[in-house]
């Protein structure tokens, strides 16, 4: 997450008064992936790879609002009051990131 001190210049822009920071982050992951090398740097580990769901996308999008969740919690900020995110996903898959929002 990053806390910006921004103003909204037209309907997707925005202007920062100040130099924005990282204030939380956080990563998630299955089982699977726990048993690498990183695999106690993760902040939540799920034990099913499909985090609950029935499809792979639908897990992906899970494992997304999972991660948001938690790093807006690691930050003490509701999720509200998020204006702007970056956000990367498995091969780049991107649009995750955006259904997951």
């Amino acid at each position: 997450m990053i806390r910006l001190n921004s103003k909204k210049v037209g309907k997707q822009s925005l202007r920062f008064e100040n130099t924005p920071y990282v204030l939380s982050a956080a990563c998630v992951a299955s089982k699977r992936e726990s048993e690498g090398p990183i695999g106690k740097e993760f902040d939540f580990i799920s034990e099913d790879a499909y985090f609950g769901e029935k499809t792979w996308e639908m897990s992906e999008r899970a494992m997304m609002r999972q991660c948001f969740a938690l790093a807006a919690d690691k930050g003490g900020i509701a999720s509200s009051a998020i204006d702007c995110l970056f956000s990367g996903d498995l091969l780049n898959q991107c649009i995750t990131s955006s259904f997951a929002m």
